[in-house]
């Protein structure tokens, strides 16, 4: 009797545990299947759309579609043109740096959905068209409000270098005949660069670049003298602002004196965009345009891709 009794009270445990087991897998089941109900609601209900783009964005793609136009632009001029070479690489360079041209969903969108309109097809080939895009990326890198100063002055420097260079080996010009290195403000140049280290480093140039001209053959001093004269004028605005003249006497001559006195100009002016207005930037754009004019002993040097800056220190 009492093996019967211990068989029965072994055999109902078994069934309460067995019962319980069942129990927790009900549970963990049901348990389970509220989880994918809600997340296959969520998944269901998920926007797969863009959201809207903040001004940063906005400025950046704006900027990425003209240099992809320019870099396809250059591609297509440089078997002929020596200045588009360079350039090529320099649109690709500028469009590492702004992060390509953004395409949502490169593969196609959802059903439903579109990517937005992309315009990063040149309207025509022509030394025309690559001009015209270089000035105009200019502009609007000086009119950048988003980007880091330093980063778009430097861009929009080299883009209008470019585009007079090109002007110059072409004969053609913008579309709507700009000038395309502009009259330099230098007043509003004076009022940046009112400080002593400003007015020695100009002056260091200047003695640098009117040796290059003085050793110019008389015949093709032209551009030399007047890269030299460009900086007797930020000078002169320099000391108009009442920066005490410190100015050196004599300075030592570095090996190449074309390149190193526009390295020292680029590094400095790039630096000050940091504190610039837009009227100062275009000042700092134009006078580096301006001095990097294609004279017989700067074709080798310039233009480059970022005057004054390199490019990873704006890139991630």
């Amino acid at each position: 009797m009492e093996m019967r009794k211990t068989e029965r009270n072994m055999s109902g445990r078994k069934l309460g545990s067995l019962l319980s087991l069942a129990g927790v897998l009900v549970l963990i089941i049901a348990l389970f299947a509220v989880v994918m109900t809600a997340m296959g609601t969520r998944l269901d209900n998920q926007d797969p759309s863009a959201k809207d783009p903040s001004p940063a964005e906005v400025e950046r793609q704006t900027l990425a579609q003209t240099v992809a136009r320019i870099e396809v632009l250059a591609g297509e001029r440089s078997a002929e043109l020596w200045t588009a070479v360079p350039l090529v690489d320099a649109s690709a360079q500028w469009n590492s740096v702004l992060g390509d041209v953004w395409v949502p969903w490169p593969d196609g969108p959802p059903e439903g959905y579109e990517n937005p309109e992309i315009n990063v097809t040149p309207s025509e080939i022509s030394d025309t068209a690559l001009i015209t895009e270089l000035y105009e990326l200019s502009e609007a890198l000086i009119a950048a409000e988003e980007l880091d100063p330093q980063l778009a002055t430097s861009m929009a420097a080299s883009a209008r270098i470019y585009a007079y260079h090109l002007s110059v080996e072409t004969g053609a010009g913008t579309a709507n005949g700009d000038d395309i290195c502009g009259s330099v403000n230098y007043a509003a140049l004076g009022a940046l660069t009112a400080d002593e280290s400003s007015l020695e480093i100009a002056e260091t140039a200047r003695q640098y670049f009117e040796f290059v001209a003085a050793n110019t053959d008389p015949g093709n001093r032209f551009n030399e003298v007047a890269r030299g004269e460009a900086v007797v004028n930020l000078v002169d605005a320099i000391l108009e602002q009442g920066v005490a003249d410190i100015r050196p006497t004599l300075v030592m001559l570095p090996e190449d004196p074309l390149f190193t006195g526009y390295q020292m100009l680029a590094d400095h002016l790039i630096v000050l965009a940091d504190d610039a207005d837009a009227e100062q930037r275009r000042a700092i754009v134009s006078f580096m345009c301006t001095i990097s004019t294609p004279g017989d002993a700067a074709l080798d040097v310039y233009p480059t891709a970022f005057p004054g800056i390199t490019a990873e220190e704006f890139t991630d």
